[in-house]
């Protein structure tokens, strides 16, 4: 009786949890126009990097002015910690590069690494790659705004 009885609650139990990893998606990447000169969309790309970059996990870790290109690692979804009534999910970080030249600025977000997505309850726990399309055009339409209305002033 008592085997039955664990059996079944093994049974409920992993049945109420899955996890999968699903395909990653391509890198967004956007080529931007601008009015200023390479070194200008250097300094400008570089500002807004750091600006957009508020965890201490999200850093600065390439860059070549002379080159024209900055690149980073950046934390675009902080992860879930687990407890007895939701699984855990790990951070996810995507790849921004920024190529600079005259006129123009070349933005790409990479993923990095693999999407594991978690069903749990009949919820979804973790970074799908919906959500990383979603998060990945949110920083290249924020960037590009940047671009356009960071004017220096002073």
């Amino acid at each position: 009786m008592k085997k039955t009885i664990i059996i079944l609650l093994l049974v409920t139990f992993s049945s109420c949890y899955s996890a999968k990893v699903v395909t990653t998606p391509k890198p967004i990447h956007r080529i931007l126009k601008t009015k200023f000169k390479k070194s200008k969309n250097y300094i400008k790309a570089n500002e807004w990097m750091v600006e957009s970059f508020i965890s201490s996990k999200s850093v600065i870790q390439f860059s070549d002015k002379e080159e024209g290109i900055i690149k980073g690692k950046y934390l675009m979804y902080q992860g879930i910690q687990g407890t007895k009534y939701i699984p855990s999910s790990k951070p996810y970080y995507g790849i921004i590069t920024i190529r600079v030249k005259d006129n123009s600025v070349k933005i790409e977000i990479t993923p990095l690494g693999e999407f594991k997505v978690m069903k749990y309850m009949g919820s979804n726990y973790g970074f799908t790659t919906e959500q990383f399309i979603i998060k990945g055009n949110s920083l290249v339409n924020d960037f590009n705004m940047y671009l356009k209305n960071n004017e220096d002033t002073w």
